[in-house]
């Protein structure tokens, strides 16, 4: 009888220990995501047992690369899967080309665009016409602090934000 209990007892732990690596895991892909998506939008990410899977399109070899290692710089992701597929984009013509705003300009307008919107616990550095923010926003936040970012029309926007 005692041997029995014993065996329940490790099923319901190795259960409850399961479990709890899955909410890890949830809080992890979510804060993947969030890093991927503010600066790969053709990017998504799963994470089991702490690992990291990329997959999704992006137009350079840089672009993959660098998505991996933003997602290797999340704390507690063990190791990453890049599944990412590199597409070179189709070439532009002078009527689709992108317009990047000078560094000074690109500062001010997220500064003040975040500032208005009571965002003043986030950081704006930019540099070469990339965007890198920081500091704590709420999960709930984050796609408007995206968006009042990518409206100033800088070349890349980066994530380093820490979700609340």
């Amino acid at each position: 009888m005692k041997k029995r209990f014993a065996i329940y007892l490790c099923g319901l732990l190795t259960i409850l220990s399961l479990y709890a690596c899955g909410a890890d895991d949830q809080k992890l892909q979510n804060e993947v995501n969030a890093t991927l998506t503010a600066s790969y939008p053709g990017v998504i990410g799963s994470v089991k047992h702490g690992v990291a899977t990329l997959s999704g399109h992006v137009t350079s070899e840089n672009a993959r690369i660098m998505a991996e290692q933003d997602v290797k710089d999340i704390k507690h992701i063990k190791s990453v899967v890049n599944k990412i597929e590199y597409q070179p984009a189709p070439a532009s013509t002078p009527s689709t080309s992108i317009h990047v705003n000078s560094d000074n300009v690109i500062n001010q307008t997220i500064s003040d665009g975040l500032r208005s919107a009571g965002y003043n616990n986030i950081t704006v550095e930019v540099m070469n016409g990339e965007v890198t923010l920081s500091g704590n926003v709420k999960q709930a936040d984050l796609q408007r602090v995206m968006q009042i970012a990518n409206e100033a029309q800088p070349r890349k926007v980066n994530n380093r934000l820490n979700i609340e």
